[in-house]
């Protein structure tokens, strides 16, 4: 069982999936396998897939399979969690790039901190060091705001 079980969930990414099957493959900390599930795309992305894994074996694969609709960010993650059988489990979407060292971060973290249950991710507009978000809040009337929105990232 390796200690990190990643789910990549892919909707219509055809162009983008690739990229962040290979982002997954330079990763610093590799003990961790890969979950991939198609959320019903319709551009051909399962094929796109099924051509990156045959010309390499894209990091450590558990399973790879698609849905017959779309069920959403939560629906399609919580339809494949069942083969995630790691310590810790990290969701991804398609059209991420992690960081060569973000396993090993979200890892030390995590391990630093026993009470710790959850972790977010910087995350940078593609081609930026603009902060898209650094996890989610909510204010005290309940509404929900992405962490550092539009800020400058010092490290990129």
């Amino acid at each position: 069982m390796a200690r990190i079980s990643i789910i990549v969930l892919n909707y219509n990414g055809k162009e983008l999936i690739g990229g962040c099957l290979k982002a997954l493959e330079r990763q610093s900390f590799k003990d961790f396998k890969v979950v991939i599930v198609d959320n019903g795309s319709f551009d051909s992305s399962v094929f796109e897939i099924q051509r990156l894994l045959e010309e390499t074996p894209i990091t450590p694969l558990l399973k790879s399979g698609s849905l017959e609709k779309n069920l959403g960010f939560a629906g399609g993650n919580l339809e494949r969690l069942r083969y995630a059988n790691g310590e810790y489990i990290a969701l991804l979407n398609n059209d991420t790039e992690p960081d060569r060292r973000w396993l090993e971060e979200l890892l030390k973290a995590m391990d630093s901190v026993p009470k710790v249950g959850i972790c977010a991710s910087k995350l940078l507009v593609h081609g930026t060091n603009i902060i898209d978000s650094a996890g989610d809040g909510f204010s005290t009337l309940l509404r929900g705001f992405k962490r550092g929105e539009g800020g400058e990232s010092l490290f990129i």
